[in-house]
C-alpha cells in the first residue's frame, strides 16, 4: 500500500494515517518481538529508500520518523545487513 501511495500522495489525512499505523505497528511488534526487528527492517527499508530515491517530499519526514524509530527499538545489527543499510540511505 504504501509504495502505491508514494506513487501518487494525493490523500494528505490518508498518508497521515497510514505512516501513524505503520509506526504503532513497528513499535508494538519491536517491542514485543524483538527478535523480528530484521524482518521489520527488511520489508520496510526497500520502500521507504524508493520514497528517499523518488524524493517525495510530503513523505520524507515520515520516512525518517521511521527509520528513527528502527534505530531506537532495538539492534539493527541483529538483521541481516546490519548497519550498513542505514549507511546507504546517506549515499543517497
Amino acid at each position: 500500500i504504501l509504495r502505491a501511495v508514494a506513487a501518487n500522495p494525493s490523500d494528505a489525512v490518508f498518508n497521515h494515517y497510514l505512516f501513524e499505523a505503520i509506526a504503532s505497528i513497528v513499535r508494538t511488534v519491536l517491542q514485543f518481538a524483538p527478535a523480528q526487528h530484521g524482518e521489520v527492517e527488511s520489508a520496510l527499508l526497500p520502500v521507504l529508500s524508493f520514497i528517499l530515491e523518488q524524493n517525495v517530499a510530503d513523505f520524507i519526514p515520515y520516512c525518517f520518523q521511521i527509520l528513527g524509530l528502527l534505530l531506537d527499538s532495538g539492534d539493527s545489527s541483529a538483521s541481516a545487513a546490519g548497519p550498513q543499510i542505514y549507511g546507504a540511505l546517506f549515499d543517497r
